[in-house]
Formats: structure tokens, C-alpha cells, sequence
């Protein structure tokens, strides 16, 4: 793609004096979009009068940031009626508003509303609200005659923003952001940009993405692991798609880019760079953060207004990466390959259930599959401990149960969170047959039909870990011990994966093998495996009472996955470690519990006075013969007791010596 026209062709995408196509109405810029409050005014009104100068159209005044002699700032009212700054002293807007204690939405208007047309031709408004001084903002649907919401249109409908200013030229690049502001800003600097309008929760349907249909696009998604999987199910629509990566703080976007001094000649050289390079080879770090709920009040909170904390020195990422989502295969040189970095991969659940990993749990029935699984889930979603394991922050998870009636799912819920002190939140979804309306059923996981079902579902609740429980009640087609018939799951399984979900499978174990039941291609794809077992001296009346054992557990060694015992109490859960290590210190330790009661009971018998054959100390003592020996050698090794030699090669045992309680028999 050629960058070097981009400037002549301003005027149709974004610079002053463009036409929108749209009658101006009062208080409508000309992006077309509606505006309340006047933040260049508010801007303005923080300098001396005296040091304002008139300049084109904007002004021009002394840069807070430096020691500024002469009048460097330039100020100037953007397309969506915010406050655009450019410092010729070199100072970037995010050292300006520092230096001013303001926060970047107070150069934004205090509300902002764009059109978003939808089906059959109805128009809805999307509202925001920035906060002064900070805070989160808001963001909410209203149809123009006053109503709340999209009215059931689903915003997955609505039509990109500024999809009907494409330019003519099919082979110009359209950059796709998230976010109404960040197509705005684009456009400005005059770059075609388009936006989802359906927050990072949602995805644009097929039909709206027609609108890209044979044009090359570029994909810029916010800097955190929310805006990547919300541009990666797009990716999945679109075909042969390129990617802008870009952020030095979680959720950094386009309007961040230039708000910390990136301009239009340093995005075109990214991009060019990126054409010139190929593939990038690490897109550097991308932290995880959970998105910003949309609120249908259109009224802020009042928060109070906090200092913008000096950012901490990081380096700044800033590449295009090119993705072939065409049927054709990639193969790449192992040397190549080799010398790549990736971005290390998230914790879930410390030390074995990392981002994107696809797991199972197996047992017997009434072992506690589902306990453990709501475990691993409260833990997930709330940030805390199950058993051994720890989720280092809180994430959303989505739990799929497929049998349990409500109060019993409920009770296992209750149940953890008393026993753990794990908080429960709405971050743990939840989706169980009893609470769907009449007629509606969980979907089959071995049907495509199913399958696109919970993959909607799924996009839409965008959660960290997806729970099945269980794969008998949840996969209602196909042979279970049929490989083949398990191969459309495991493909709809690594689909999940690539867009950055993670999967616990819950499952039955084989009566004969006590294996996973059915086909062991199940296990081809998992990270891990956890077996339920029951300990062989379990009674009924115990309750929750199993073993862990770890089947499967890829680079995972020591005692990350070494088995233990887990049992609850009535407030907490005992646990116990039954490595063949820890088996034999504990039994090392039973048999020394027992040689030191037959040496109690020894030294009674020889205080008496009378010496005793070995045969008699063995009639008047409890334990095995081996054991009774043991302990007299231990005693004679003390010095506190001793034979002689007796008739018939007897030996006659005689106490010498002071009580052994407490001293070592070996």
C-alpha cells in the first residue's frame, strides 16, 4: 500500500473543511456528532488573558510543561469539539495536562453523542459522558425518540461508524478501531478510519463487515487482552487483515497515540516499516485488564478529582503485524521460528492453569468433579485460593453446567465459599439448564448449531475460563467412544483457544480402566488432566473426601503437580500430601510411634527386676515379634538395657539404665 498520498486527501477524510454529507444542526460539529460543553473555553480559561494570542484558527499560549519564553502551545478546537494541542517545544499533550492536574477527558467534550444507523434503516444515538477530572466514563443507547436502549436491535447490528465515508478508492487502507473518538481522531490526521460501535464486549455481525468487503483493513484494537480477543473475532470474519499494536499502559488506544506525542509522519512510518519488514517478531507485552462497564444512567458519579500519577518509564510498542486469514497454509524456517519472542502467558490459576490452556477434571461420580470445578471458578473469578492453587487477580468466568438442578449447584457454590472464604461475584457466569425459559435447552456442543450458539454466547459475556460440566450431559450427539465423533469438539475446543479463551472440561471416569471415559483422543489437546480418586479407607458418611492426581501436565514437573489428599470440614479443608516421598515419612514415622511404645512397655517389665527371655517379653507386650526386637536392640544401643547369656543359647534381658522416654531407638 502506498502511504506517500495520504496528505492529499484530507479533505475527504477528516480535515478541517470536509463534508460530512449531513445537515449541520445547532450544537453539531462537522463529524457529526453532537456535543455539550465547551472544554477549549475550560482549557483556555486556566491561562492569563494576557498570554492568550489569536492564531488561524486556534490560539496560542505559554506551554505548562517547560520553561516557555515565547508562546509555544498551539490550541485548537478538534472535529468532535475537544481540545487539540500541539507543542512546538516539543512537550507532548500527556506532560501538558499533567503539569495542568487535568485529566485527558477534560479536553473532551462533558457529553458527546454519534449516530449509529441500524436495521431497516432506523438510527440510533450512542451517548457518552466524560467525567471532569477523570473517573470512568459512560456510555449508553438511546433511539432518537427518547427511548432507552437499541429496542432488541442488538448492537452487534449497528452499522460501523463511519462506514458511509469510505473513501472511492477500493485500495486504500481503513484502519478499524474500537470506539466512536478513536475514528474520529484518526480521521483528523487523515487517515480513513472506521469503529465498532459495539463495545469490547461485542462483535460486529457478518453483514456489517460487508461494508469492508474487498478493501485492505488494518486492525487496531486497545492495548489490553479485552481489545485484542474483541479485533480478533473480527479478524475471524474478515479475510487477510493486518494489525497496529500499540501501548505503553493497559487499554492505550488511538487517542492515546497522539495524546503522548505520536503524530501522523510516526504512524505512517510504523506502518511503512511494518510493509518493509514482514511479520513482526514480538508484539511485546499486553496486560490483561477486564473491560470498562457500559451503564445505562446517563448520569455520572461524582468521584473525586485525583492527580494523574507520573507514568513509570516503560518502552512503548508500536508494530504492525501482518495476518494471512486466508485458507492458505504458513510455514516458516525453524531458525526464524526459533528466535521469536512471545508474550509469556497469563496465570489463571497458579501453578498449572496458564491463559489458553484447555484442561479436564475426571472422576467417579460422586467423587467431586463439580465441587472442584466450582473451586476453580470462585477462585478464578473473586482472585484467591482453592486447595493448593492460586489465581493471582480476579477474571470473568463462565460456568456451563449441564445436569445439576439449581439448589444443588447453589449448595456446591455455598458450600466452597464457606470453606475457602472465596468471595462470590458476578464475575463467575453462570449458564444451568433450570434457569432458561420454557422450551429453551443448553446447547449441544456436538453440533455446528450448538457450537455457534455458545461461541456467540461465549464473544458476548467475553469471559477468561470457560467451565463445561459435564461433557456426558453437554455432547448429546456422536459415540463416546468414537474418535471421529469427538473430532468436531476438539477443533471447536483449539478454536477457542485461538481467540484467547481458556477451557476445563468436566468428565466421568471408566469403571474398568479408571481412565477418562470414552475416546482417549480427548486428552490429544489438554494442557492437563486432574483425576479424582477416592482414598481406599473413604466411607460414605466423610463427604467431600478425594484424591489429586495430576494424568497430564505439559512442562509442569516437582511439587506443582504432586498428588495430594483433599478433604472438607465444616469450615475449611485439610490437606495432605501422598507422594510416595511423603507416604514414606509418614510411615517411617508410624513405625517409630510403635517401637517406642514397646519400649514403654519393656522397660515396665524389666524395672520389675526378674530378667526375661526374649519369648517372655514378647508374651507380655503388644506388637509384632520383628517390632519386639527392634525395640530391645534400640535399648541396648541406648545402654539402658542388656542380656545375658541364658541356658539353651537363651538371652536373659535385664534394665540397666534410666527411663528411654523421649531419646531415639534407631
Amino acid at each position: 500500500m502506498d502511504w506517500s498520498n495520504r496528505r492529499s486527501r484530507e479533505n475527504e477524510t477528516g480535515r478541517a473543511g470536509s463534508n460530512t454529507g449531513r445537515p449541520t444542526k445547532k450544537g453539531k460539529n462537522n463529524m457529526g456528532i453532537l456535543t455539550r460543553g465547551d472544554p477549549v473555553d475550560a482549557f483556555l480559561a486556566r491561562f492569563p488573558s494576557e498570554d492568550i494570542r489569536r492564531e488561524g484558527d486556534g490560539w496560542k499560549v505559554r506551554c505548562p510543561g517547560h520553561a516557555d519564553d515565547s508562546p509555544s502551545l498551539h490550541v485548537n478546537r478538534g472535529r468532535n469539539g475537544g481540545v487539540l494541542l500541539h507543542d512546538f517545544g516539543g512537550c507532548s499533550t500527556d506532560a501538558i495536562i499533567r503539569a495542568l492536574g487535568i485529566h485527558r477527558y477534560d479536553l473532551m467534550p462533558e457529553r458527546m453523542m454519534w449516530l449509529a444507523p441500524g436495521p431497516k434503516g432506523v438510527v440510533y444515538e450512542h451517548h457518552r459522558i466524560n467525567p471532569r477530572g477523570g473517573g470512568k466514563k459512560k456510555m449508553y443507547w438511546r433511539t432518537q425518540d427518547g427511548g432507552k436502549g437499541i429496542g432488541g436491535a442488538g448492537v452487534d447490528n449497528l452499522a460501523l461508524y463511519c462506514a458511509d465515508r469510505l473513501p472511492a478508492n477500493m485500495d486504500e487502507t481503513i484502519i478499524l478501531v474500537e470506539g466512536e473518538a478513536n475514528a474520529d481522531l484518526l480521521r483528523y490526521n487523515g487517515f480513513p478510519a472506521v469503529a465498532t460501535v459495539t463495545g469490547s464486549s461485542g462483535t460486529p455481525s457478518t453483514e456489517v463487515l460487508r461494508a469492508l468487503e474487498g478493501r485492505p483493513v488494518t486492525l487496531w484494537p486497545d492495548f489490553d487482552d479485552v481489545g485484542r480477543r474483541h479485533m480478533q473475532r473480527i479478524a475471524d470474519r474478515l479475510r487477510g487483515v493486518r494489525w497496529i499494536l500499540w501501548g505503553e499502559h493497559p487499554k492505550d488506544d488511538a487517542t492515546d497515540f497522539f495524546t503522548r506525542g505520536g503524530d501522523a509522519e510516526q504512524l505512517d512510518r510504523m506502518l511503512v516499516d511494518a510493509l518493509e519488514e514482514g511479520p513482526a517478531r514480538s508484539t511485546g507485552p499486553v496486560p490483561a485488564d477486564e473491560p470498562e462497564p457500559e451503564t445505562e444512567d446517563p448520569e455520572p458519579e461524582p468521584e473525586p478529582e485525583t492527580e494523574d500519577p507520573e507514568p513509570e518509564p516503560e518502552k512503548s510498542v508500536a508494530v504492525a503485524v501482518t495476518v494471512d486469514a486466508s485458507p492458505g497454509l504458513v510455514v516458516v524456517g525453524a531458525r526464524d521460528f526459533a528466535s521469536r519472542v512471545f508474550p509469556p502467558r497469563d496465570i489463571l490459576l497458579a501453578p498449572f492453569f496458564e491463559a489458553k490452556n484447555l484442561g479436564m477434571v475426571y472422576a467417579n461420580r460422586g467423587t467431586g468433579k463439580t465441587i472442584v470445578s466450582v473451586g476453580i471458578a470462585l477462585a478464578v473469578s473473586a482472585g484467591g485460593t482453592f486447595l493448593r492453587w492460586n489465581a493471582p487477580k480476579a477474571r470473568r468466568v463462565l460456568y456451563v453446567d449441564g445436569e445439576l438442578p439449581q439448589e444443588t449447584l447453589q449448595k456446591r457454590i455455598n458450600d466452597v465459599a464457606r470453606t475457602t472464604g472465596l468471595e462470590v461475584t458476578d464475575e463467575l457466569r453462570l449458564l444451568t439448564p433450570d434457569t432458561q425459559p420454557e422450551g429453551v435447552r443448553i446447547p449441544d456442543l456436538a453440533t455446528p448449531e450448538g457450537q455457534k450458539r455458545f461461541l456467540d454466547l461465549i464473544d458476548v459475556e467475553a469471559p477468561s475460563l470457560v467451565i463445561f460440566d459435564n461433557l456426558s450431559t453437554l455432547v448429546r450427539g456422536g459415540a463416546e467412544n468414537d474418535a471421529e465423533s469427538w473430532q468436531p469438539i476438539q477443533d471447536f475446543l483449539i478454536l477457542l483457544r485461538s481467540r484467547g479463551y481458556s477451557v476445563l472440561l468436566v468428565h466421568h471416569t471408566d469403571k474398568v480402566r479408571g481412565d477418562q471415559r470414552g475416546t482417549s483422543k480427548r486428552e490429544d489437546v489438554l494442557d492437563w488432566s486432574l483425576k479424582l480418586a477416592r482414598p481406599e479407607s473413604y466411607v460414605m458418611e466423610e463427604g467431600a473426601r478425594f484424591e489429586v492426581h495430576f494424568t497430564k501436565a505439559r512442562d509442569l514437573v516437582g511439587g506443582s503437580v504432586a498428588p495430594f489428599e483433599a478433604r472438607m470440614e465444616a469450615e475449611s479443608w485439610a490437606l495432605m500430601d501422598i507422594s510416595t516421598e511423603a507416604k514414606a515419612r509418614r510411615e517411617e514415622e508410624k513405625q517409630d510411634n510403635r517401637l517406642r511404645a514397646i519400649a514403654d512397655e519393656i522397660e515396665a517389665l524389666l524395672k520389675k527386676g526378674a530378667p526375661l527371655t526374649f519369648n517372655r517379653i514378647l508374651e507380655n507386650v503388644t506388637g509384632k515379634k520383628e517390632n519386639v526386637r527392634d525395640a530391645l536392640r534400640g535399648l541396648k544401643a541406648q545402654g539402658v538395657a542388656d542380656f545375658d547369656p541364658g541356658p539353651n543359647r537363651a538371652q536373659l534381658w535385664r534394665w540397666v539404665g534410666p527411663s528411654p522416654l523421649g531419646g531415639s531407638l534407631d
